[in-house]
């Protein structure tokens, strides 16, 4: 049976305890980024581009507890994505964000969540304006592999890493970056 759309607040209040900032230190600085939690053991995924280089990182749930990064399970630099592991966490487990088997329909409505320019736990609303393969983007950016979702949903730098999801609160994409003025996030999310 499937899952009816939430109204905006409810929505909010479900996905946000899922979506970590995560501060990251490189031997070049420090940097902001987003990311979600998709296994209750303490798996977390984000963008490559947010943990490439760090030599320290740490995630901050919406209600203030943190957890230290210990590593990546995987990550894959072309489609920009990577797989963290942080501590254990309570024993209920954290919350996640469940990824549906399909992609979403131009038209459908999504919600970015995330730290743009580090304003952790913001929200923003939009909708699918379409869905492309990386060939498409090509003008914008070095050729992107995999599939692309654009969307009208407000994504900033800060926003990289955190979850696009629909009004079930399902895993739409994973915030990524802009391409002239467009909002891109990665579709494949294996």
């Amino acid at each position: 049976m499937p899952v009816e759309p939430k109204p905006l607040p409810d929505l909010v209040e479900q996905v946000e305890p899922a979506v970590v900032r995560i501060d990251v230190k490189t031997t070049k600085g420090t940097g902001v980024g987003s990311g979600f939690v998709v296994r209750q053991t303490g798996i977390v995924v984000t963008n490559h581009h947010v943990i490439a280089g760090a030599v320290e990182a740490t995630v901050t749930f919406s209600d203030g507890k943190k957890s230290r990064v210990h590593g990546t399970m995987g990550m894959d630099a072309r489609k920009d994505i990577a797989v963290l592991r942080i501590d254990k966490g309570p024993p209920e487990g954290y919350p996640i964000i469940p990824i549906p088997v399909y992609l979403p329909r131009k038209g459908e409505p999504v919600v970015a969540f995330g730290t743009p320019k580090g304003l952790s736990f913001s929200a923003s609303e939009g909708i699918v304006s379409a869905v492309r393969k990386g060939d498409e983007l090509e003008g914008f950016a070095q050729k992107l592999p995999g599939t692309w979702i654009q969307t009208t949903a407000a994504i900033s730098p800060g926003n990289s890493g955190g979850p696009l999801v629909n009004r079930q609160g399902e895993l739409v994409a994973i915030n990524t970056m802009t391409l002239g003025g467009i909002a891109v996030a990665i579709g494949d999310l294996v």
